[in-house]
């Protein structure tokens, strides 16, 4: 039962990174990322 909820936790936090860092590479120097 943890360890499905772990694994949700830690999948969404990395689609959550993921995202961040496609923005980032798609903008460069454009809008700044909300991060927080």
């Amino acid at each position: 039962m943890i360890n499905i909820i772990f694994q949700q936790v830690l999948s969404l936090l990395f689609v959550t990174i993921y995202y961040q860092l496609s923005l980032l590479k798609l903008n460069p120097s454009g809008k700044q990322v909300m991060f927080y």
